[in-house]
């Protein structure tokens, strides 16, 4: 059944005026401190308000700095069949040991100009109990996709911090994202030896009853989480829409010594399921697909899309680590092409990661070779994410570093669209934020954060995004999110200030992401 949630915003439409009237948007307490002004050269709109969410509303017990007002790690999705419908997703209030105090919902029916939110019971404080499969303490991992015919599915992890109870759960919205299904647990786990993460799903663009999720489950061999064992894909998939879900079921178990974490499925226009991941160990990491003709019931093995050379990202004035994100990869609708993008230091000789490019024809058989695509490759850049329209126009967003100073109490970060016509070959850029100080996002286990990944979906010919950007020296509102809705043609190159970084701190995948802390 569908069920209405208590937000205190939950059908408030959050525009722009809301910069200049706080109190009409409703809920908790925020700063006097007014959000950053439009991104320089675009439109954008403010979507995220005032955490709906209490102090204490988790009802744990946790010592850990919980970052009210913070919003982070933002994903979005396009209706097939109205462009001017998008939801997106994102977690409100984020914990420095892991997760939030839910995830806020939003949606838009007017191709972005407004939004309103809402949110599922996935944890306490969105209302979840023993009753409707949310009584945990936070929740993390958004993501959200809507199927051809107009049902929006979210996924996510709910857990504990308090007792290992934890479980990856998805609900559906038959009315365009207003209201939400109670959560259904794909798995639930109490074992403290076993870590569900990354979490993805994915609507069938071709047939509408189905939908998949996917996520990695770490084993460990102590309950301190010091000895990895295995990371198996598990999957679970909807043939009717979301009424039942299949039992979960590994598709995928690395060799003894590897780990695989940071899958995503693409579906292509001739009906077959790409899954992209990455595999590493002590030493190496690389890239990889899996394909699907028969709608997730049987799986091809890995083939290798390219070796990964991630060193990760710091603040090179002071050696702290940021958050860095995870790769992305897309598929042209019409064609089949597939896009992917990654962050990789090959480029700079080991100095500094930037962001690398390769596409497929042949349904991920074979790619091209990499190439680095950020304009301003003297810096680091981090968090790719990339859509393709139907014509072939690709876009790729990130962050990167170009605009910071010489001053250690600030991390100055612009976030930027590139787009290319012509395959990939060149590209032009646009800003999308004006630069922010970075040192202001929540503090996690794995860095500073405004990201695991951003959303970015084509509408025609353009493209939108769904995006985090910090609220420089704002502590009690730290971040805020954004969308913006351009063509290609508006802003212009950005250059660098010309300065140049070196990452003297690199760090191999398994030093990023082991122990793997809930994201």
């Amino acid at each position: 059944m569908q069920r209405t949630n208590p937000s205190p915003f939950g059908n408030l439409i959050l525009i722009l005026p809301c910069l200049l009237a706080l109190a009409a948007c409703g809920g908790g307490s925020m700063s006097n401190t007014p959000p950053p002004p439009p991104p320089p050269g675009n439109q954008a709109t403010l979507v995220s308000g005032p955490s709906p969410f209490p102090a204490g509303c988790d009802g744990g017990t946790s010592s850990q700095k919980n970052y009210e007002n913070a919003e982070v790690e933002t994903w979005l999705a396009l209706d097939p069949a109205n462009a001017m419908h998008l939801v997106g997703i994102y977690q409100q209030d984020r914990w420095h040991g892991g997760g939030s105090h839910g995830l806020i919902a939003v949606t838009t029916r007017d191709g972005g100009k407004t939004w309103a939110s809402s949110f599922a019971t996935l944890d306490r404080c969105e209302g979840g109990n023993a009753g409707n499969n949310g009584n945990y303490e936070r929740a993390s991992d958004p993501w959200v996709a809507i199927s051809p015919d107009g049902t929006v599915f979210q996924s996510a992890l709910s857990f504990d911090q308090s007792d290992p109870n934890q479980a990856v759960q998805v609900s559906r919205s038959t009315d365009g994202g207003s209201t939400w299904s109670e959560p259904t647990p794909l798995i639930f786990d109490t074992d403290p030896l076993v870590v569900d993460d990354k979490e993805s799903i994915t609507a069938d663009p071709n047939h509408a009853p189905f939908a998949y999720v996917i996520w990695s489950r770490y084993t460990y061999a102590d309950v301190n989480q010091t000895v990895l064992l295995d990371s198996a894909a598990w999957f679970s998939r909807t043939t009717d829409g979301g009424n039942t879900w299949e039992a979960a079921r590994i598709i995928y178990d690395p060799p003894a010594g590897f780990y695989a974490l940071e899958h995503e499925i693409v579906g292509m226009p001739d009906g077959t399921l790409v899954d992209m991941f990455i595999q590493y160990d002590a030493a190496s990491s690389a890239y990889y697909t899996m394909r699907s003709t028969d709608q997730g019931l049987t799986w091809s093995p890995p083939v290798q899309i390219d070796v990964s050379d991630d060193i990760g990202i710091i603040d090179v004035k002071t050696g702290e680590p940021v958050r860095e994100g995870v790769a992305n990869i897309t598929v042209n609708p019409s064609t089949g092409q597939l896009y992917f993008v990654w962050m990789d230091a090959r480029f700079s000789g080991g100095l500094r990661n930037g962001i690398a490019f390769s596409t497929s024809t042949d349904g991920g058989a074979s790619w091209s070779p990499a190439v680095q695509i950020n304009k301003a490759p003297s810096v680091q850049a981090f968090a790719p994410g990339i859509a393709v329209s139907s014509n072939g126009k690709i876009a790729v967003t990130y962050y990167d570093f170009r605009n910071d100073n010489s001053n250690p109490s600030v991390l100055l970060t612009n976030y930027w669209r590139i787009t290319s016509t012509d395959g990939g070959h060149t590209w032009n850029e646009i800003p999308l934020s004006a630069p922010f100080d970075l040192r202001t996002a929540p503090m996690t286990g794995l860095g500073y954060m405004v990201t695991d990944y951003e959303g970015l979906v084509a509408v025609g010919e353009s493209f939108t995004e769904l995006f985090v950007t910090a609220n420089s020296g704002n502590t009690s509102n730290p971040t805020d999110v954004f969308a913006t809705s351009t063509d290609t043609g508006i802003g212009s190159n950005a250059r660098a200030n010309d300065h140049v970084e070196i990452n003297f701190h690199p760090r191999s995948l398994m030093e990023q992401w082991h122990p793997p802390a809930h994201p």
